[in-house]
C-alpha cells in the first residue's frame, strides 16, 4: 500500500511539474503576442505622425497646387481632385477644364472619358490638342509626333507649321551631324546642312575638334 501510494505521489508531482511548465510556455507566448501587437500600434502612430510632419500646409491635398492657386481656380485644396472624375486638379489646370464639373463642356462624355480614352476636346467639339500646336493627339500619334511637345523635331517650328512644309516632325538632325536641330539653332548653324559655312569642315568637328 505505501509502495502504490509513493508511485501515485510520484505521478502526480509529473503530472503538476508538465502543467506548470505549459503554463509558462502559455504564458510566455501571450506575453509575446501582446509585446507585437504593441510595436504594430506603436508603429502605425509613428507612421502617422510622421506623414502628418511630411503633409506641406501650402498643398495638403499634394497635387501640385498651392492654397492660393487653388482658391483662384476655384478647387479644393483639400482634395487632388475635386469633382472626382480621374483627373487631378493640376492637369484640370493645364487642360482649362473645370475643377469642379466632371464634364467641363456639358456634352454628356465626361472629362476622364474625352481625354484620355477618345483624344477628344474636353472643351467643345473636335479633338483633343494637349500642346496646342495646331494638330491633334490623334494626328500627332499617327505621325509619329509627341501630341505633348509643340516642337517634336527640335526645329524652332511648331509642329502644325512644320507639318505645312512637309517637315519630318520625327526627325530631330535634319543633316545627321551628329548635333540636334535644337542646338543648332542655337549655335547658329544650319540645322538643313552638315558644313553650314561650306568649309569642308562639317559642323561636329568645327564645334567639337574631333572625331565624332
Amino acid at each position: 500500500m505505501k509502495h502504490y501510494n509513493q508511485e501515485t505521489n510520484k505521478y502526480v508531482k509529473l503530472i503538476i511539474v508538465t502543467a506548470t511548465i505549459l503554463l509558462i510556455l502559455v504564458g510566455l507566448l501571450i506575453w509575446h503576442f501582446v509585446q507585437q501587437n504593441n510595436q504594430q500600434i506603436s508603429n502605425i502612430g509613428v507612421t502617422t505622425t510622421q506623414e502628418i510632419v511630411n503633409i506641406d500646409p501650402n498643398d495638403p491635398d499634394g497635387d501640385g497646387l498651392n492654397n492660393i492657386m487653388e482658391q483662384e481656380f476655384g478647387s479644393d485644396p483639400y482634395k487632388a481632385d475635386t469633382d472626382g472624375d480621374g483627373i487631378d486638379d493640376w492637369h484640370e489646370k493645364s487642360l482649362g477644364t473645370d475643377p469642379q464639373n466632371p464634364d467641363s463642356d456639358g456634352d454628356g462624355v465626361g472629362d476622364y472619358q474625352e481625354v484620355y480614352v477618345d483624344l477628344a476636346d474636353p472643351l467643345g467639339p473636335g479633338d483633343l490638342d494637349s500642346d496646342g500646336d495646331g494638330l491633334s493627339d490623334k494626328q500627332e500619334l499617327k505621325l509619329g509626333s509627341n501630341p505633348h511637345a509643340s516642337d517634336s523635331n527640335q526645329d524652332g517650328i511648331n509642329d502644325g507649321q512644320a507639318l505645312e512644309q512637309k517637315v519630318d516632325l520625327t526627325n530631330n538632325d535634319f543633316d545627321n551631324d551628329k548635333i540636334t536641330n535644337f542646338e543648332e539653332k542655337l549655335r547658329g548653324t544650319d540645322p538643313y546642312k552638315a558644313d553650314s559655312d561650306g568649309d569642308g569642315i562639317d559642323d561636329w568637328h568645327e564645334i567639337f575638334g574631333n572625331s565624332p
